[in-house]
């Protein structure tokens, strides 16, 4: 569950995945994200397992089952680094107020940092844990 501009953004895992949107006080939600939103670009979602937001209020959803983090920007889903960056395994994200994404490797041993097109280890180990 995230906190941003006065609603709640809630993963609902349940097939088909998707993310709601709920106002915080209000008695129900919206779906933004996934089967049933009005999304634009890349709305298919097998296994949602984190979002994040940024300071510009842009969704990111880490997408496990296809190994992506897809933006969303303006009602359009985009992925991120498309060929240069390919999550495996992630299972936690976070994105910096300049737009940084950081995420756990697979191992669990590591925070990568993904700016620029370029993904390094920032913390723990040079190679990824056994997991």
């Amino acid at each position: 569950v995230h906190v941003y501009n006065g609603s709640l953004f809630i993963i609902d895992g349940r097939e088909p995945c998707c993310v709601l949107q709920w106002p915080l006080g209000a008695p129900a939600g919206r779906v933004i994200v996934g089967e049933g939103s009005t999304l634009n670009g890349v709305n298919d979602f097998s296994d949602i397992l984190d979002i994040a937001i940024d300071a510009a209020g842009d969704l990111y959803v880490l997408d496990g089952q296809n190994s992506r983090i897809v933006k969303i920007h303006d009602g359009v889903g985009e992925v991120v680094g498309e060929g240069r960056l390919t999550p495996d395994g992630t299972r936690a994200l976070y994105v910096g107020f300049d737009e940084t994404i950081y995420f756990i490797d697979e191992g669990g041993s590591r925070v990568m940092r993904f700016i620029s097109g370029e993904t390094v280890a920032v913390a723990g180990g040079q190679e990824a844990g056994p997991g």
